[in-house]
């Protein structure tokens, strides 16, 4: 088992637009072109209790 692969196993890990693709060649995964041009993706997210004080709770 490589070493990234041991730390995915134990931290949880979460890369957004550029960030997730440096963490999978980090953690020995290819990055390769989508067959289907650029990907847009959204998706709602929820506030830990750290987050929710500096960014608040009201929705947009």
């Amino acid at each position: 088992m490589t070493h990234g692969r041991r730390i995915a196993k134990v931290k949880k890990i979460l890369g957004v637009c550029s960030g997730s693709q440096i963490i999978a060649e980090a953690l020995g995964g290819k990055v390769i072109k989508g067959p289907y041009g650029q990907e847009v993706g959204v998706q709602e997210v929820s506030l830990i209790d750290e987050f929710k004080e500096l960014f608040g709770t009201e929705k947009n």
